[in-house]
């Protein structure tokens, strides 16, 4: 999932302090934006199948952001103090379509690929294969090989417990399937992280 060239560049601190402002403001954005579709939707006397499903699980929603803002405020402790971040060549589309099994297997289509932070590309298969694979397993393989730092286990753990600004549309269908998918992503997400709190705990 990455290169094996890693190198470390400065970081200053208004640089990491920008990065926590704009992710505790998605944070609050996505609060507010849920909270004003709810409100919407608590006034209607009947609601779509799409509206019900997603008013049942609200209050799921809005604990992820709860505890995805928790995990901003850690990152931020991790960080803070710190004048350097490892980073390295990242993929930065991955799935299993790029993957090519073989003797020496090999990742296709790189014209995406960057320089940046080692957990994108975790985070990027993650968003592509979290109902595919048990990802735990994934993760405690991954780190027996390149091992995580806690600033880039905890921006993981902010990414994948950011739930997606979900628009309304008139296909009732995809709708019930595109909420149903993000609160599968989500309980998924923090099943992950539980688990893997406790695996540290144990050891």
């Amino acid at each position: 999932l990455h290169s094996k060239t890693t190198h470390y560049r400065e970081i200053s601190e208004d640089e990491y302090k920008k990065i926590y402002e704009d992710l505790s403001n998605n944070y609050e954005y996505l609060y507010e934006y849920y909270l004003d579709i709810i409100s919407l939707i608590d006034e209607k006397v009947f609601m779509s199948p799409s509206e019900y499903l997603l008013a049942r699980n609200i209050s799921f929603i809005f604990k992820s952001i709860e505890i995805g803002k928790e995990y901003v405020e850690n990152w931020l402790e991790r960080i803070n103090g710190l004048n350097k971040m490892r980073v390295t060549i990242v993929h930065n589309n991955l799935d299993l379509s790029h993957y090519i099994r073989s003797d020496k297997p090999y990742l296709l289509s790189w014209d995406k690929s960057k320089i940046d932070i080692p957990i994108f590309d975790l985070y990027n298969l993650y968003n592509h294969h979290f109902m595919d694979f048990d990802f735990f397993e994934l993760l405690k393989r991954y780190e027996s090989v390149y091992p995580l730092k806690n600033y880039e286990l905890e921006l993981f753990f902010i990414l994948i417990t950011m739930p997606s600004k979900i628009e309304f549309d008139n296909n009732e269908y995809e709708m019930c399937v595109k909420i149903s998918n993000e609160i599968d992503r989500l309980y998924k997400s923090n099943a992950l992280i539980e688990e893997y709190k406790k695996s540290i705990v144990k050891n």
